[in-house]
């Protein structure tokens, strides 16, 4: 559930920082914690994980 500070997914904290929730290393693949964060905030302009990055619509990004 999302706070103004941050949010859980399973066992993973996601803090609100400029905007964005950053998270550290977490066990799950990143379309995993893509998916959890989409759970608990609704959709996404972009996500990166593991050096990684994601556009909206789920496909990588540039």
């Amino acid at each position: 559930m999302p706070t103004r500070s941050g949010l859980m997914t399973h066992a993973t904290y996601w803090s609100l920082r400029n905007g964005a929730h950053v998270a550290p290393r977490a066990a799950e693949r990143d379309m995993v914690l893509c998916q959890l964060v989409v759970r608990s905030v609704g959709s996404l302009s972009s996500f990166t994980a593991g050096g990684n990055a994601y556009d909206g619509m789920g496909g990588t990004g540039s």
